[in-house]
């Protein structure tokens, strides 16, 4: 099992690298939050923002303030089949390593 964490302070190219390798997966890093990535074995997961039939992002509750407001939209995992591998430019942002 390896975790990435792919945050917004990465390089761009890196960027360009993750989005690329969950779009190849089958997965929209448009729709895909900050929370780590998991690869076990032949799996992809990764937690996405849930969103309504307009397209906005659904509140988990409400909130007062517009900080406040950013960590309480709904959430959904999804697991992928892993179809390609993480590129060698996330390898840097492995956090946890297990076999």
């Amino acid at each position: 099992m390896r975790i990435y964490s792919i945050g917004v302070s990465m390089h761009d190219d890196v960027r360009k690298a993750a989005c690329d390798w969950l779009r190849a997966n089958g997965v929209d890093p448009g729709k895909t939050t900050a929370d780590p990535i998991q690869v076990d074995g032949d799996t992809l997961s990764v937690k996405q923002f849930v969103y309504d039939g307009f397209g906005h992002r659904v509140l988990h509750r409400c909130c007062d303030s517009d900080e406040a407001r950013e960590s309480h939209y709904a959430k959904r995992s999804v697991t992928v089949p892993l179809l390609y591998p993480a590129p060698p430019e996330l390898d840097q942002y492995v956090v946890v390593e297990a076999t």
